[in-house]
């Protein structure tokens, strides 16, 4: 039983984001809040979101390229795109994510190819 819901949130999952901090800094915090809030608004149910937090596990950060934090990847859909800083201007972070917007004239999902976005 576990199994098949296990296969049935993995089918319904369409976003994959994975957010790279440093402790409990208050950009870290503001970054883990804004992303959140992103998510819930904008992305519904189909997502997951991975912390990772290089102070504690420096091998990803090395691994992953990561030079500085908060910095947010996209791991699905696969794209490279990846944005750096605190992930409060809502309308940048999701326009290089690729996600459309309900309500935008004319909007259609943006193929932004590799999107690479300082401060958001």
């Amino acid at each position: 039983m576990k199994k098949t819901r296990r296969l049935a949130r993995k089918e319904r999952l369409r976003w994959e984001l994975r957010l790279y901090i440093a402790d409990s800094s208050p950009r870290s915090k503001l970054a883990v809040g804004n992303l959140r809030r992103l998510c819930e608004q904008h992305l519904k149910t189909q997502y997951r979101i991975t912390i990772v937090d290089i102070v504690r596990q420096p091998s990803m950060a090395c691994a992953h390229n990561i030079l500085a934090t908060p910095t947010l990847v996209r791991v699905l859909p696969p794209k490279d795109t990846t944005v750096v800083g605190t992930l409060a201007d809502t309308r940048k972070v999701l326009q290089a994510l690729g996600v459309q917007v309900e309500g935008e004239k004319g909007a259609a999902a943006l193929e932004l190819g590799s999107a690479h976005i300082g401060h958001a």
